[in-house]
């Protein structure tokens, strides 16, 4: 019986111990070598234009994003084309 819970408990901490290994490599990779693209398509919504930009930029540190104005908006253009040349990490498409 006391083989059988020794043996329980090392399979336990070897699962947990790979599982540990695999996530810390996994972090090192998406932090430092692995970039990511992020695609908005931006409508007739001024108000909430700058800050949609503004909490994907937040969310995701490390992507580039693309947008694509489907708004036809003078107003929403300039504030694309303005987040646009403060932030090198904005990408206007042009369909």
């Amino acid at each position: 019986m006391l083989n059988i819970c020794l043996l329980s408990i090392i399979t336990v901490l070897c699962v947990a111990g790979i599982y540990f290994i695999i996530k810390e490599i996994m972090n090192f990779l998406l932090r430092r070598h692995v970039g990511s693209r992020v695609t908005l398509e931006i409508y007739n919504d001024a108000d909430s234009a700058e800050y949609i930009l503004r909490n994907a930029l937040r969310a995701n540190p490390t992507s580039e994003i693309d947008i694509v104005d489907k708004s036809g908006n003078k107003e929403i253009g300039e504030i694309i084309r303005k987040l646009a040349t403060d932030n090198r990490r904005i990408h206007i498409v042009n369909i």
